[in-house]
């Protein structure tokens, strides 16, 4: 997967919370922000914030699931060659299934 974390609160919000009234310590406290909503979303394994992904898998033919729930929406699906050259996927050229947590299965 990849994509950073949205932030789960804003930066006015932390500002206000640990009383920093300048603007000189915004990157250090944007940064800790990303940083605690990644963390927060790895020990939880789920999405906080809705935002799009992008997914590699092996093209194996099996069942894979994805790392990261819930899954909203597909809005494509491609194939990388072995020069990282992307071709799109016709619909019938896979199959999508979401189980009942809303997680994602997809050969």
């Amino acid at each position: 997967m990849t994509d950073l974390a949205e932030p789960i609160v804003s930066l006015s919000e932390a500002q206000a919370y640990v009383r920093i009234e300048t603007g000189e310590e915004e990157a250090v406290v944007a940064g800790l922000i990303r940083t605690a909503s990644a963390l927060c979303e790895a020990f939880i394994n789920q999405i906080v914030l809705a935002r799009p992904f992008t997914c590699q898998l092996p093209a194996s033919g099996c069942w894979e699931r994805l790392s990261l729930t819930p899954v909203r929406a597909i809005t494509d699906v491609t194939a990388l060659d072995g020069t990282g050259a992307a071709t799109p996927l016709t619909s019938g050229s896979y199959t999508i299934d979401i189980d009942f947590n809303g997680g994602l299965i997809e050969s």
